[in-house]
């Protein structure tokens, strides 16, 4: 079973509030180091962070990358669809957005 500390999900919280995403990927990088096991739940996260700054590319990269380590969030079948459609590849924006339902 996955735990996260909560004190360091406020913190990455707070980071975004704040306008400091390089600061909130860095301690999602650091909770990779620490637990292997939540590489794709914080890249998840880290493409969810790349989204609030127009970096549709690299949001669209961390989506895939937790795709690829099995992660299967209907919210991340969403987010594919929405960066793939935003990215105009709209036949990939409909496949992962079908994955929804």
């Amino acid at each position: 079973m996955l735990q996260v500390n909560n004190k360091g999900l406020i913190m990455i919280k707070k980071y975004i509030t704040y306008g400091q995403y390089e600061k909130a990927i860095d301690k999602l990088k650091e909770k990779i180091k620490e637990n292997p096991d939540l590489e794709a739940v914080c890249y998840c996260l880290i493409g969810n962070i790349y989204v609030e700054q127009n970096n549709n590319k690299e949001a669209l990269a961390s989506y895939k990358h937790s795709m690829e380590l099995g992660l299967k969030w209907t919210g991340l079948y969403i987010a594919l669809g929405g960066q793939y459609g935003l990215l105009g590849e709209l036949d990939l924006a409909i496949k992962y957005l079908k994955e929804c339902l």
